[in-house]
C-alpha cells in the first residue's frame, strides 16, 4: 500500500494529439477515496486520444488495469493497459473511442475473468468510473482570431475571440484551444474550449510589463479536430510605452451638483494614439476619492469622463483637483463650482499714494451664506508690486483675514502704477486692485479758524478736521511749524479730532504762536495731505488776585455769564459764572491750595478752544 500524495501533470499519446480531460473517478471497493479533478460528462470525439489521470495518488492493489466502456460501442475500446506496481503514487490510462454515444468508463484489472482489456465489463467490476458523451468526428475548416496585430500600452491586457469552424463554415463548439506566446517572453495560457458558438475568449497580459524595450508578442493559437489534425492561427501585440497624457479643459466652472465632462487622450513616445490605455482619476478638494480606472482609451487614444458633484451646500471646498494617469504619466484638471460659496476682497479698488500701505478684508462664505474659519487664504501680486502665491493667514470665526499690502517699490518712484492682488481660499478666487499715484486725499480743518481764535499763553486747545480718500486709521499729526505736537488716528468716514478730557496725552495742544496744520501721514510714512495752516491770538492769562472764593483773572477774555470750572487731575472740584460786567467769578464751597485748570463753557473741555489756561490757588 501507499501513502495519498501530491501529482502534477498530463500524459500524452505517442503521435497524438492529447487533450487533458481529468474525469472524476469514484473510487470502487478495490481502492481508498479517490479524487480526480475536471470537467464533468466532457463532449469528446471520435478517435481521439484522451489521458485518463487521477491528478492525485490513491491506495490501489499492484496490477495491471485497463478501462472498459458500458454499454459496448459497435467497436471495442481501444485501451492501453497501464501497470501499476506497489507504492505508485499516480497513474495514466490511455483509450481513443472509434464511435460517438454516451458511456460510462471503468478501471478494471486487466486480466478479469481471463480476459486482458475487455472490451465491456460489468459496472460491478469497475474500480473507478466516470460519464461522458463522445461527439462525432468533424473536421475542423478554419480557425481565426480577432484582433490579429493590437497596440497597447505597455503593462496593458488585450482580449481576444477565437472562432472554429468546419469546412462549411459551421461553428463548432467543444473544440480544444491551446495558446502559447514568445518575443516578450515565452509560455502557454491555460487554454479552453470553445462554447456553444464556436468561440473562445480569453485575456491576455503584458507579460513583461517591465521591459520598455521589447515591444511586440507573437500569440500561437491552435486547435484540433476528433483526428487529432491541428490547425493553427497567430496574433501579433505590440506594446507601445506611453509619451504623454492630456486633458481637456484643464480648468472648468459647474454649478454645485452639477456634471463636468472631460477628455484625456493618450499618446505613444512618437505621438501616436494609444488604443486600450488604462486610464485611472483621482480627485481631491470638494469631492475626494482615490485613483480608480475609469476605462480604456479608443482608436483614437481618448477616454471621456464625467465628474459629478455630491457635495452639499454645507460644504466648505469650493474647488476639485482630478489627476488623470495613465502608465506613468498624469496630468491634472480643475473645476471651480460657482455659488458653492463666496470670497471677497474689500475693497476691491483702492486708490493708494506712493509708498503707502493698504489693508483689503477677505471674506469666506459657504453656500449656505455662513462664514469659513480656519480656512487657508493664500495671496499673490501683480503690476507694482509683483510676488509669488504667499499665505495671507487663516479665516476666522468670522470668516475673515486683513491683509495688509505694502508698497514695496517705495515714495521715490512717482509713476502712476496698479497692482492686482489675487487671493485664493478653498478653490475661490477674490481680487483688489490697487492704483497708486500721487496722492489725492485731503484735509480740512474745522476748527479753530484760520486766525483770529484767542487763546491763553498757558492754556490748551482742541483741534477738528475732516479728511477724505484717507483709510481709517491712518495717523493724522498737529503740527506746528511743520514739527508735529501731538498725534491721534483717522476716525471712520474721514473725522479727525483732537481733543480729551485731560491735558497732555498727545490730545490737547498747548498754545503756543506760530502757524499750525493738521498733516496726514509722515512719521516714517508717506505724507497724503496737510491742511492749511491756522495761527492763534496768545493772550496772557493769571490769576490777579482773590477774595475768599471770588477769583479775578487777567486780561478778561471770560464772556459775562459764562460756567467756568476748576478741574484737577481731570476731575470737576468746583464751578462757578462769571459775573455780568466783571473779570471775576465765584466759587462755591473750600477750594483747597494748589495748581487747577481752567475750563470754559462746558465741563472739561468737551468744546474745543475752551480750556482757559492754568491757575494756581495759594
Amino acid at each position: 500500500m501507499t501513502n495519498l500524495r501530491k501529482r502534477r501533470g498530463v500524459a500524452a499519446a505517442a503521435a497524438a494529439v492529447v487533450v487533458a480531460a481529468l474525469i472524476p473517478f469514484t473510487a470502487g471497493p478495490a481502492s481508498a477515496a479517490v479524487t480526480l479533478t475536471g470537467p464533468t460528462n466532457p463532449a469528446i470525439d471520435t478517435g481521439q486520444v484522451y489521458v485518463f489521470n487521477t491528478g492525485a495518488s490513491f491506495i490501489i492493489e499492484p496490477g495491471t488495469y485497463c478501462l472498459a466502456a458500458t454499454p459496448s460501442s459497435p467497436s471495442p475500446l481501444v485501451a492501453v493497459p497501464a501497470t501499476i506496481p506497489a507504492n505508485q503514487t499516480s497513474w495514466n490510462l490511455v483509450a481513443a473511442f472509434p464511435d460517438p454515444g454516451t458511456y460510462t468508463i471503468g478501471m478494471v484489472p486487466a486480466l478479469l475473468g481471463g480476459t486482458p482489456c475487455p472490451g465491456t465489463a460489468d459496472q460491478s467490476e469497475f474500480v473507478s468510473s466516470a460519464s461522458f458523451t463522445v461527439n462525432p468526428v468533424t473536421t475542423i475548416g478554419n480557425i481565426t482570431v480577432t484582433p490579429v496585430r493590437p497596440t497597447q500600452p505597455v503593462g496593458g491586457v488585450q482580449s481576444f475571440s477565437v472562432a472554429v469552424t468546419g469546412p462549411t463554415g459551421t461553428a463548432l463548439p467543444g473544440r480544444p484551444v491551446a495558446i502559447g506566446y514568445s518575443g516578450r517572453g515565452a509560455g502557454v495560457l491555460p487554454g479552453g474550449f470553445t462554447n456553444a458558438g464556436g468561440t473562445y475568449v480569453f485575456n491576455f497580459p503584458d507579460p513583461n510589463p517591465a521591459n520598455t524595450t521589447n515591444y511586440s508578442a507573437t500569440l500561437t493559437i491552435q486547435s484540433s479536430d476528433g483526428g487529432g489534425n491541428p490547425m493553427v492561427t497567430q496574433a501579433y501585440v505590440t506594446y507601445v510605452p506611453t509619451g504623454s497624457i492630456t486633458v481637456t479643459p484643464t480648468t472648468a466652472s459647474a454649478a454645485p451638483g452639477g456634471t463636468t465632462g472631460f477628455t484625456v487622450t493618450v499618446k505613444d513616445q512618437v505621438g501616436n494614439p494609444v488604443n486600450g490605455a488604462t486610464v485611472y482619476v483621482a480627485s481631491t478638494g470638494r469631492n475626494v476619492y482615490g485613483a480608480r480606472a475609469v476605462g480604456v482609451t479608443n482608436a483614437i487614444g481618448q477616454l471621456a469622463y464625467t465628474q459629478t458633484d455630491t457635495a452639499g451646500a454645507s460644504s466648505t471646498v469650493f474647488q476639485d483637483t482630478l489627476t488623470f494617469s495613465s502608465n506613468g504619466k498624469s496630468v491634472t484638471a480643475t473645476i471651480n463650482y460657482t455659488g458653492a460659496g463666496t470670497l471677497t476682497a474689500n475693497p476691491a479698488t483702492a486708490s493708494v499714494a506712493f509708498g503707502a500701505s493698504q489693508q483689503i478684508t477677505v471674506t469666506l462664505l459657504n453656500g449656505s451664506g455662513t462664514a469659513v474659519s480656519g480656512a487657508a487664504v493664500t495671496v499673490a501680486g501683480t503690476g507694482r508690486n509683483a510676488f509669488a502665491s504667499t499665505s495671507a493667514g487663516t479665516t476666522n470665526a468670522s470668516g475673515q483675514v486683513v491683509w495688509t499690502q505694502n508698497d514695496a517699490a517705495g515714495a521715490g518712484t512717482t509713476t502712476p502704477a496698479q497692482s492686482v492682488l489675487t487671493f485664493t481660499a478653498n478653490g475661490l478666487t477674490a481680487s483688489s486692485t490697487l492704483n497708486y499715484g500721487a496722492p489725492t486725499a485731503t484735509v480740512t480743518v474745522t476748527s479753530p479758524a484760520a486766525s483770529g481764535s484767542q487763546i491763553s499763553s498757558n492754556g490748551y486747545f482742541g483741534v477738528s478736521a475732516t479728511s477724505s480718500g484717507v483709510p481709517a486709521g491712518t495717523t493724522a499729526y498737529v503740527t506746528l511749524n511743520g514739527a508735529a505736537k501731538a498725534s491721534t488716528t483717522v476716525q471712520a468716514g474721514g473725522n479727525i479730532r483732537f481733543d480729551g478730557t485731560s491735558i497732555g496725552g498727545g490730545q490737547w495742544i498747548p498754545a503756543e504762536a506760530g502757524n499750525y496744520a493738521v498733516r496726514i501721514g509722515g512719521g516714517g510714512s508717506p505724507v497724503l495731505a496737510t491742511s492749511s495752516t491756522f495761527s492763534l491770538v496768545i493772550i496772557p492769562f493769571g490769576l490777579n488776585g482773590r477774595s475768599g472764593n471770588r477769583f479775578s483773572v487777567q486780561p478778561g477774555n471770560f464772556s459775562p455769564g459764562t460756567t467756568v470750572y476748576l478741574t484737577r487731575n481731570s476731575a470737576t472740584v468746583a464751578s462757578g459764572k462769571v459775573q455780568v460786567k466783571e473779570q471775576a467769578f465765584t466759587i462755591k464751597g473750600p477750594i483747597t491750595p494748589g495748581t487747577y485748570q481752567v475750563w470754559v463753557a462746558s465741563n472739561q473741555g468737551r468744546v474745543y478752544g475752551d480750556h482757559a489756561g492754568v491757575i494756581t490757588i495759594p
